[in-house]
């Protein structure tokens, strides 16, 4: 229901937003580090991506309000598939060396729209089964299954897993949640996907430590610098504006409650785990930024 009520300032930024951060970090780092211009557009796609696990645990703590809660984990929720599929295909150009502007942009949506259509369709699908079980074991396996085998599908068809999981979550979460599961399943279903996430977070941040060799980030010291205020500034330059505007056709969203947005957009798993991915000749210096920036984040 608050996602729902929210949806057009959180879509806002998870789109639009998004672009903005990964055009302005390309086209900035090119010109200040002469980066070629599809390796710093890859490099803005992998950090735009936000995780504010702790920016959210904060906010229980200090009980601030649904709608800000809300927002912050609806734009990382979003804007961990836009930012994945724009990677995707900004990394399938520098494979076959051609930067196809309007192919990429249409591209981008036939991989979003295909996500959503199968992530709906299964989520559904998971939906109807689950008003038929009681059983809060085999009801969390579901959730499981549902999410590997959206991933895998929407990957066979050439969309995006991550948006087709993500629209799928979102239907278990909100109605399969709602109606179709006992007191006791929820409960069961949240502590384990909230161990889900603490095992997939740690993992990741072993991976940082084991992968970073710290006389490479002494290497890139400089790239680092620069790429640290290039990404506050885009999101600033993503946030303020658009949220501004997106009042107009929305509740307006306070000044305050704008800055604590812009400052709770840390950096964390989602770009870690993308820099782990890459295999490209630059990798040392794209990685060391990423790693850079998270660690400042």
């Amino acid at each position: 229901e608050n996602f729902k009520n929210n949806f057009k300032p959180i879509l806002v930024l998870a789109t639009i937003g998004v672009f903005l951060c990964v055009v302005f970090t390309g086209y900035a780092l090119h010109l200040l580090l002469n980066v070629p211009l599809i390796l710093a557009l890859l490099f803005g796609a992998m950090i735009t991506p936000t995780d504010p696990v702790s920016v959210l645990a904060t906010f229980k703590k200090l009980g601030v309000p649904k709608r800000l809660s809300t927002i912050v984990e609806g734009e990382s929720i979003l804007n961990d598939g836009t930012g994945i599929v724009i990677f995707s295909i900004l990394l399938e150009m520098l494979r076959i060396g051609k930067f196809d502007l309007l192919a990429a942009i249409a591209n981008f949506f036939v991989v979003c729209i295909g996500g959503v259509i199968i992530g709906l369709l299964l989520g559904y699908a998971a939906y109807q089964i689950l008003k038929y079980i009681d059983d809060h074991l085999i009801e969390v396996t579901i959730t499981l299954i549902l999410a590997f085998s959206a991933f895998i599908i929407a990957e066979n068809f050439h969309v995006s897993g991550v948006i087709a999981v993500v629209t799928a979550g979102l239907i278990i979460g909100n109605y399969g949640r709602e109606f179709s599961m006992s007191p006791s399943t929820r409960i069961s279903l949240i502590n384990f996907w909230g161990f889900v996430v603490f095992i997939v977070n740690s993992l990741v941040f072993i991976l940082i430590g084991i992968d970073i060799h710290v006389d490479k980030i002494l290497n890139y010291w400089n790239a680092i610098l620069i790429a640290i205020p290039i990404v506050l500034l885009s999101r600033a330059l993503s946030i303020y504006p658009l949220l501004n505007l997106a009042s107009f056709i929305d509740k307006k969203i306070p000044a305050l409650w704008q800055h604590i947005i812009f400052w709770g957009g840390l950096h964390g798993t989602i770009p870690v785990a993308l820099a782990l991915s890459l295999n490209l000749e630059q990798k040392d210096l794209i990685t060391s930024m990423v790693f850079g920036v998270v660690l400042f984040s």
